[in-house]
């Protein structure tokens, strides 16, 4: 039998018999320590397993994220796309509108002129609206009053009136029509009435006609001394 008589020869018999290794671990160590390693293992294999659970499920929920916002952006896109449609139509329907009040107000000034000239002045009776070719034929006879690019303008205003005063003195009448007066119009019968004073050589007076005016236009009036001559609602309803 071998002799144990340090340390290193103690490691040395359990290296020549390892069953006699394994015998004083068992003495030696806890089976909660002899099963450690196996534990740990087994832990690990756990853990990588939850690992690759976890990057499945981190990788299906980016998928998942990237289908829901592929389709929200496709609805707001839709959506988009649908509102502007929906604006380009009301805007439509709104121009329309706004064509269809103007021609009304237009169609009620023309059948009562005479009502505009009496806004005008109690003093003064009609003579005769002009038409396009009066107009012409007035632009013919005073060539270079009226320049190119404004001539067509002018053939084209809403109302030129002739009219005669009290003493049989001719005037003229430039009246501009919207179904509610702007700015725009206000200018419009004020230089058609300068062109008619020049053209004729007599007075001429700048009346805007409709069933509304806006905060500017109704200052240029007061400001300018331009007639404005409000239609009735019932005189712009479609006949």
């Amino acid at each position: 039998m071998a002799t144990i008589n340090t340390i290193h020869d103690l490691f040395q018999l359990l290296r020549d018999n390892p069953e006699w290794a394994d015998e004083l671990r068992t003495l030696v160590l806890t089976t909660e320590l002899i099963d450690l390693p196996r534990k740990f293992d087994e832990l690990a294999e756990e853990t990588r397993a939850h690992k690759t659970s976890f990057d499945d499920f981190v990788e299906e929920s980016r998928t998942r994220q990237d289908a829901a916002d592929r389709r929200f952006n496709d609805f707001v896109e839709e959506t988009r796309s649908h509102n502007a449609a929906t604006d380009a139509t009301i805007k439509n329907i709104l121009d329309d509108i706004g064509e269809l009040k103007g021609s009304n107000a237009i169609n009620a000034a023309l059948r009562s002129p005479d009502l505009i000239v009496f806004a005008l002045s109690e003093d003064l009776l009609i003579e005769r609206v002009l038409t396009a070719q009066d107009v012409g034929a007035m632009l013919r006879a005073r060539p270079g009053i009226v320049s190119q690019d404004a001539r067509m303008s002018f053939v084209e205003a809403d109302l030129l009136i002739q009219v005669k005063d009290g003493e049989g003195e001719d005037h003229y009448i430039a009246a501009e029509v919207s179904y509610t007066v702007g700015s725009n119009d206000v200018d419009r019968a004020i230089r058609n009435a300068e062109f008619l004073r020049r053209l004729t050589d007599k007075e001429s007076h700048a009346v805007v006609v409709g069933n509304d005016i806006n905060g500017t236009a109704s200052m240029i009036v007061e400001r300018e001394g331009v007639t404005w001559y409000q239609l009735r609602r019932r005189d712009t309803r479609p006949r």
